[in-house]
């Protein structure tokens, strides 16, 4: 049980049910424990299944959704809604202003049970509203949507991979 993965949520990943049945998974853990690569192993075999994917950096979707108003926002919007596994990359690593929440959150609305999302997070699922500048009904509303009870959370622990080339091996 390397980095904490139990065998059955690698499984879980393998067999890519999850799209299917709409569930979203969380990945949790500190810096450099290998969040990034499960995720993106992950979106490889849906890949490899015949399942669209989509990946963003969340900084980058936040750029990316400041540039959409108006009918490029609904366009951008829609792709995603079409997306089998939309994987997002480094959730909580700044507040997230209401504006941004709103657009998130249409995005959310519009892919639930229809499609699953992929999340790497240094937060626990239940800490995910610390990184929303304001919190109230649409705060309530994303979170709904996004970390429901039904959700996957994978917590991997360790030390960072980063600059450990024997840990990176395999080596004991």
């Amino acid at each position: 049980m390397p980095k904490g993965l139990l065998p059955e949520k690698l499984a879980l990943l393998a067999e890519t049910n999850y799209i299917k049945q709409g569930v979203n998974i969380v990945i949790t853990g500190a810096t450099g424990v290998g969040k990034s690569a499960l995720s993106i192993a992950a979106a490889i075999e849906a890949i490899r299944k015949g399942y669209t994917v989509r990946y963003f950096r969340m900084m980058e979707l936040i750029s990316i959704l400041n540039a959409k108003v108006d009918d490029s926002f609904i366009r951008f919007r829609e792709l995603l809604h079409r997306t089998d596994v939309l994987l997002i990359d480094d959730f909580g690593g700044c507040m997230l202003e209401d504006d941004i929440v709103a657009k998130l959150n249409e995005i959310v609305d519009a892919r639930y049970n229809e499609g699953a999302t992929i999340i790497t997070t240094q937060l626990r699922m239940s800490n995910m509203k610390e990184v929303i500048k304001t919190q109230g009904p649409i705060c309530d509303a994303f979170c709904n949507r996004l970390f429901r009870n039904s959700d996957i959370e994978i917590r991997l622990t360790g030390a960072s991979w980063r600059g450990r080339p024997e840990e990176i091996r395999g080596a004991k």
